[in-house]
């Protein structure tokens, strides 16, 4: 259940479906795969809906937080929290330069800009950033990845 009003919102105006491949956009809110990833690629595949709805839920994300994103993927999630934070407050980066590509075609018109780069190193140039979301499976991130976050000293 969304408890963000917001978060809500967005869902209601992104249409997860324009995010996804061609063959697969009929899946974007078939039940069967509300829980389960959608392939974007071979090896490459969305978060479950529920899974993504409820990360972003607990961000509790209102109008000019500044977001780092680690890890754009398709762009679906980026798009929801630019709808809520205004897509100059969101920065998003991935590493695969093929999803990079993917992920540009579909934001751009929403004036978001994917940088291409290891989201473990933060990304310096817009920070310090009050919010952060990580889509990936890392085993460690490293200090400067922290300290591209508010804390109570800089915000």
């Amino acid at each position: 259940m969304v408890t963000s009003e917001p978060l809500r919102e967005a869902y209601l105006k992104v249409d997860r479906a324009k995010f996804l491949p061609q063959q697969s956009a009929g899946f974007a809110y078939d039940p069967e795969f509300m829980d389960k990833p959608i392939p974007i690629i071979e090896g490459v595949n969305t978060t479950a809906l529920t899974l993504g709805i409820k990360m972003l839920d607990y961000l509790n994300l209102v109008k000019g937080d500044k977001i780092l994103e680690i890890g754009t993927g398709c762009g679906y999630y980026t798009a929801l929290m630019a709808h809520i934070a205004g897509p100059e407050n969101v920065t998003t980066v991935e590493i695969d330069p093929w999803m990079v590509k993917y992920a540009q075609d579909r934001l751009g018109d929403l004036g978001i800009k994917v940088e291409q780069g290891d989201g473990t190193l933060g990304f310096a140039r817009n920070a310090p950033y009050s919010k952060a979301i990580i889509w990936l499976q890392c085993q460690r991130f490293r200090v400067i990845f922290m300290n591209s976050l508010l804390t109570e000293e800089n915000y």
